[in-house]
């Protein structure tokens, strides 16, 4: 391109606008703190009201766009202390029984998943649950991605992984054939069989992870368990 090519990157020196010292906390709310760093030497130390590289990935973006458009640097501040996640997407709320829910329902794709799984497993809980339901429009991979889903899942030693869906059997299946215990897995064919079930299971201060293709509609669990 003739264009000017400005990189971003998390935790990348070689990008042109780099987050490093990237540090997440949760006691009650969702706080990742970070240090902007831009080609002309300056620095931005600020922190933002959500969890996850989905966030921090796009705040590279946004501060890139930024640094092109030459914003001062107390308008990027402000800009970063409004900055929270859309509902639906990585969004960190608390739930009944003093759960902690990762609201990822907007939509699902292999890589999203495996994000939110990431996150799942990065934050500090004594019981956690995953609710995941089938990931649309893959064509010819969906069998396959689904059963990798599920194999991911095996290795988290979650207390409960719940399934929604056709495909969502798929990610149970090939988490019980990779090690998870049966009676930890439940599978349903619809959101709506699976939000009382999820309510019931819920043990106090659980970490729950909420994530599917919108049409599937996984935000009804959410609302069940809010």
């Amino acid at each position: 391109t003739k264009g000017k090519v400005i990189t971003y990157g998390v935790n990348n020196d070689s990008a042109d606008v780099n987050l490093s010292d990237v540090q997440e906390k949760y006691s009650g709310n969702p706080v990742t703190t970070f240090t902007a760093n831009f080609p002309d030497s300056k620095k931005i130390i600020s922190t933002i009201n959500a969890l996850g590289t989905t966030h921090t990935s796009a705040i590279a973006a946004a501060l890139a766009v930024a640094d092109a458009l030459k914003v001062d640097s107390d308008s990027i501040l402000k800009g970063l202390e409004t900055y929270k996640p859309a509902p639906g997407r990585l969004n960190v709320i608390g739930g009944i029984k003093h759960a902690t829910i990762i609201d990822d329902t907007y939509n699902a794709s292999p890589d999203s998943m495996r994000e939110a799984l990431t996150l799942l497993e990065r934050m500090p809980a004594p019981v956690k649950m995953a609710v995941l339901g089938d990931m649309l429009e893959l064509g010819e991979i969906s069998d396959e991605a689904h059963k990798q889903i599920g194999i991911a899942v095996a290795t988290l030693n979650l207390d409960h992984f719940v399934t929604v869906g056709p495909s969502g059997k798929l990610m149970a299946d090939a988490a019980r054939v990779a090690g998870m215990p049966a009676d930890k897995i439940l599978s349903f064919d619809s959101s709506p069989q699976a939000q009382a079930t999820v309510q019931q299971i819920l043990k106090p201060d659980s970490l729950v992870l909420i994530k599917g293709s919108q049409s599937k509609k996984k935000k009804k669990i959410t609302k069940e368990i809010m």
